[in-house]
């Protein structure tokens, strides 16, 4: 084994160790988060908007919020409304809620969704604190885990020194 092999394979234990320790904190912090209320995950307008649409979607197969966020007597259920709505009318002539969010995100969502519904059997009206704790340490921990390796490969390709490689994975 040459010296540059012993180096490369020290730098990618480095990498490695880089990368424990973050996604640990990634994981922690997704581990930890609770909502106002203490019944789920979700803290802001902005999330629990996203998140009660994913439940339509995937539980309800529509956009329509109101299965999700009115509860039987027609009051807001304070766990999944948001100030991030709009109401429009709907192929039936009433209006309905919709997010006000762009759907793209949320329809990906749905599908991770769906498969660990399907998976589990755990719904996010059920275990939301489970459900969308799983989806985003899926999602989270996959994405941060793909672009720690492309700056690690960019660093190795375009690196001159050890040091300087270990700091741009770092950073």
């Amino acid at each position: 084994m040459t010296q540059s092999d012993t180096a490369a394979r020290t730098r990618w234990t480095i990498y490695t160790l880089l990368f424990a320790i973050a996604a640990g904190g990634i994981a922690a912090r997704i581990l930890s988060v609770e909502g106002a209320s203490g019944n789920t995950p979700f803290l802001s307008a902005n999330d629990r908007s996203r998140w009660s649409t994913i439940r339509s979607l995937g539980d309800h197969g529509t956009f329509v919020l109101d299965a999700v966020i009115l509860r039987p007597n027609g009051k807001f259920d304070k766990d999944w409304h948001s100030i991030d709505l709009v109401r429009h009318v709907g192929h039936d002539g009433e209006e309905h809620y919709y997010s006000s969010k762009p759907p793209l995100l949320t329809v990906l969502f749905t599908g991770e969704y769906l498969a660990v519904r399907t998976l589990t059997g755990a719904t996010l009206e059920e275990k939301p604190f489970y459900v969308g704790r799983i989806m985003l340490l899926l999602t989270n921990l996959a994405l941060f885990g793909l672009i720690v390796l492309l700056v690690a490969l960019a660093a190795e390709d375009y690196g001159r020194t050890d040091a300087g490689r270990i700091f741009v994975v770092a950073a």
